[in-house]
């Protein structure tokens, strides 16, 4: 991993005509170089660190394979982990199957998620964060009881 401790903050970022954009630079000095997008849970894309992905792979891999649950994980985490690398400009070419599935609008957010980075289409984004922004709160409240 690089320098940083912990990934914070939120980039917005327009595709270029070739479907990339301009990764931050201390999200890449996290990352490294290669760096892993996998489909997200919320229709999105996380992006972690070789040597996160390589962890949490390891850890999928030894699911037990009698359990039809475990197999899909498998299935599809390793289906939509793509192995990704930075230009010489420090910009992510975002994966025809990300652009088709994930990113809709050509518009993406770049968020901080402490040890991992996620990209979101902006529109869904805006959407979803301003619908879940309550549960912060009530999250926080249920914590600290």
């Amino acid at each position: 991993m690089g320098t940083m401790d912990v990934l914070t903050g939120e980039y917005e970022y327009t595709l270029d005509s070739k479907s990339r954009f301009l990764m931050p630079a201390e999200f890449r000095a996290y990352l490294g170089d290669p760096m892993y997008f996998v489909r997200g849970f919320e229709n999105c894309i996380y992006v972690y660190s070789e040597e996160k992905w390589q962890k949490m792979a390891e850890d999928i891999r030894n699911l037990p394979w009698s359990s039809d649950a475990a197999r899909w994980v498998k299935r599809i985490w390793f289906s939509s982990s793509l192995k990704v690398r930075t230009d010489p400009q420090g910009r992510v070419l975002i994966p025809q199957v990300y652009r088709e599935h994930v990113l809709k609008s050509g518009k993406v957010v770049v968020l901080g998620c402490f040890d991992y980075v996620e990209i979101w289409d902006e529109e869904r984004w805006r959407t979803e964060a301003s619908e879940k922004i309550g549960l912060l709160s009530q999250f926080l409240q249920e914590a600290n009881q």
